[in-house]
């Protein structure tokens, strides 16, 4: 996608000759001139002194010209292609680094599609006349809080869909439309470092009769993230688009989710870092396909909870003790929760445009590891007749559960303020029910999914004009949520 910032640059070249005149006595007669040697033409008669230099010749004012040209072509040149990486590593960062706002209450986030495509944020000259604007008018998103944005998004199960194992219930297929809204403001918004504050709001709904929700078309709230990420921090540049930087971001996750306070979750924490690496393909030799993206992005959540198995405060269930004592609990099941959870991803970002309008393309995988609490030996698990009964612990039982991903997706902007979305995702436990393991492009929890985005900030800079050039779409859209969700906790 080519994003030159053409501007105009008036220089006013003013020559002045110089002469000299050498004058003599007064009272001495000129020298008589030597006549000219044979063949030598006649050299011209010195201009009088006072004289005004003679003015440049049109030669010399047309060769001037040209190298002021060439001058110019080059330094175009030159700030459309730091233009063109800077675009094209803040539209890899949002793409890769996965959503900055967790999908779905009930989806690990790793298991949400490749986000929208963004865009550059040059805010070297905001200015509609400045030199990031265009010969149509439009210039760079330059609100304080672009990135804002509404989402609407659709996920369908490939069994629903005909595709895959033919289920004998309806129990895992399900088919939910997504709503949110995020949230991105620019607390520092200098050329050199930018810093932005971020969150969304969202709730799904399912549209099917699984086993997902309790009750038919119940909204189930997601979870409320608050981000606070650095701008894309160049490391290395080179020429011809090779370039490489990073993004550092912290994210709070409060479980304003049903299934996160089930599980009695206080808040997680997500330090996350993204490494994105820019490389040329066919260079700015060719009209498109210039260069492309390849991000590596690495995550650890910490959960702060009540427990280390489900819990529910308002579930009251009558039990017994191992000396058959009854007492009240909360517990849901003895299923453990992994407090910690790495999650790697890796995905590449092809991005093009087409006049007005833009198109993205990003594909990756994900990985995540969650690891498990310890079981301890009580020393008497139950007692009997004969006194206590010790169940030993199996010191070969697994201590992390583990899940791989793959997506692929296509995201179109037709205008800076609109834009739809297609997409395909798998993300389920690497192991199978009967212990073999899963194929990372396919499980019968496999999704189809779409979306539609609009931009509220760039609608509001074309109401106030001039309008935004490119998109910016900052925050993730979240993923419907599916059954296997849940498996990893």
């Amino acid at each position: 996608m080519r994003h030159g910032h053409w501007f105009a640059i008036a220089v006013v070249v003013m020559g002045q000759g110089l002469g000299a005149s050498v004058g003599l006595a007064q009272d001495a007669p000129p020298p008589e001139a030597a006549p000219p040697a044979p063949g030598d033409a006649e050299a011209p008669a010195a201009p009088p002194e006072g004289t005004p230099p003679a003015a440049p010749s049109a030669e010399e004012e047309q060769k001037k010209a040209e190298e002021q040209k060439k001058a110019e072509e080059a330094k175009q040149a030159e700030e459309q292609k730091k233009a063109e990486e800077a675009r094209q590593a803040e539209a890899a960062a949002a793409a890769a680094a996965g959503p900055t706002v967790d999908a779905a209450a009930s989806v690990p986030p790793e298991a949400t599609p490749a986000p929208a495509a963004a865009t550059a944020d040059p805010t070297t000259d905001r200015g509609a006349n400045g030199p990031d604007a265009d010969p149509s008018g439009k210039k760079p998103a330059y609100v304080r809080w672009r990135g804002t944005a509404f989402n609407w998004s659709h996920g369908l199960t490939t069994t629903l869909a005909g595709v895959g194992r033919d289920n004998q219930s309806s129990s895992h297929e399900v088919y939910t439309q997504g709503y949110a809204m995020s949230l991105n403001y620019f607390v520092v918004d200098d050329p050199g470092f930018k810093l932005r504050l971020g969150t969304s709001v969202g709730f799904d709904v399912e549209l099917t009769n699984s086993d997902v929700t309790t009750t038919q078309r119940e909204p189930r709230l997601r979870d409320l993230p608050l981000t606070i990420a650095t701008g894309f921090i160049p490391l290395a540049k080179g020429d011809n688009h090779w370039g490489f930087g990073i993004t550092p971001n912290f994210t709070a996750i409060l479980p304003t989710s049903l299934p996160s306070r089930r599980r009695g979750d206080y808040v997680t924490t997500s330090p996350r870092l993204l490494a994105l690496a820019s490389f040329p393909i066919l260079g700015d030799g060719s009209e498109h396909l210039k260069s492309g993206a390849l991000a590596l992005s690495a995550r650890w959540d910490h959960r702060f909870g009540r427990s280390l198995t489900p819990t529910n405060a308002s579930f009251e269930r009558i039990r017994q003790t191992d000396t058959g004592a009854s007492f009240i609990s909360d517990q849901l099941s003895g299923r453990r929760i992994g407090d910690n959870t790495l999650r790697l991803g890796t995905s590449l970002l092809l991005e093009e445009s087409f006049g007005t309008s833009s198109l993205a393309l990003t594909g990756g995988f994900s990985y995540a590891v969650q690891f498990l609490p310890d079981v301890t030996d009580s020393g008497c698990d139950v007692t009997i007749t004969t006194g206590c009964v010790d169940l030993p612990v199996d010191s070969e039982a697994t201590k992390t559960r583990r899940m791989a991903g793959f997506n692929i997706g296509a995201q179109y902007f037709p205008t800076a303020e609109f834009g739809i979305g297609v997409g395909y995702e798998n993300n389920d436990l690497t192991l199978r029910p009967d212990g073999r393991r899963r194929n990372v492009f396919y499980s019968p929890d496999a999704a189809f999914t779409a979306d539609i985005t609009v931009s509220i900030d760039a609608i509001y800079e074309r109401m106030v004009g001039p309008p935004r050039k490119d998109a910016v779409v900052i925050m993730g859209k979240g993923a419907p949520a599916r059954p296997a969700a849940t498996r990893l906790y």
